[in-house]
């Protein structure tokens, strides 16, 4: 287990600056409208600096835009973990979270599943948590995932991800076995 939260630390750590660039999708003018565009998952690939390993994952942005400017609302990654052979999900949340309260994620009506928020920088704060057998069942099956969490001043913010082609990407991520 500690394998596995040290597994997910390092992916924060890393992910802040991938993050920063990753392409945005349009939006609508809210966060509910930017879900509501079932921004579509896309896997991407790319090599280590010494070109030995490649390094694949595949994710969903939701933006929303304000005037001219697009914000990033959410970024969620799913991506293996070989050393822990299994693999993760990681949520890049915005700016302003009341961070005792952590996050939750939902699939669908089902079980809600508490992620405590690890690590924040520049570009935001990070939860994640190993994906086990149910939930990648869930995933799978399911149309919706919430994303919930509290804000600074105290409200409850739930986001949904649309589960729209999550199998498909999912399956051209590669196995998280040695």
């Amino acid at each position: 287990m500690r394998q596995i939260i040290l597994s997910i630390l390092a992916i924060l750590f890393l992910a802040g600056t991938a993050l920063a660039q990753t392409a945005q999708q349009p939006s609508g003018k809210s966060s509910k409208q930017a879900a509501g565009k079932q921004a579509a998952w896309k896997h991407e690939c790319a090599q280590s600096k010494d070109k030995k390993t490649t390094n694949c994952r595949i994710i969903q942005n939701l933006v929303v835009r304000r005037g001219e400017k697009q914000q990033r609302l959410l970024t969620v990654i799913v991506r293996p973990q070989p050393k822990a052979k299994l693999h993760s999900i990681l949520l890049a949340l915005p700016h302003g979270l009341f961070l005792p309260a952590g996050v939750q994620i939902t699939v669908d009506e089902g079980k809600p599943i508490k992620l405590p928020v690890q690590t924040s920088d520049a570009a935001g704060a990070y939860a994640g948590v190993a994906i086990t057998q149910p939930l990648l069942s869930s995933l799978k099956k399911g149309k919706i995932m919430k994303v919930s969490f509290v804000s600074a001043s105290r409200k409850g913010i739930s986001i949904p991800v649309s589960l729209a082609g999550f199998t498909s990407a999912y399956g051209k991520l590669p196995a998280a076995v040695n």
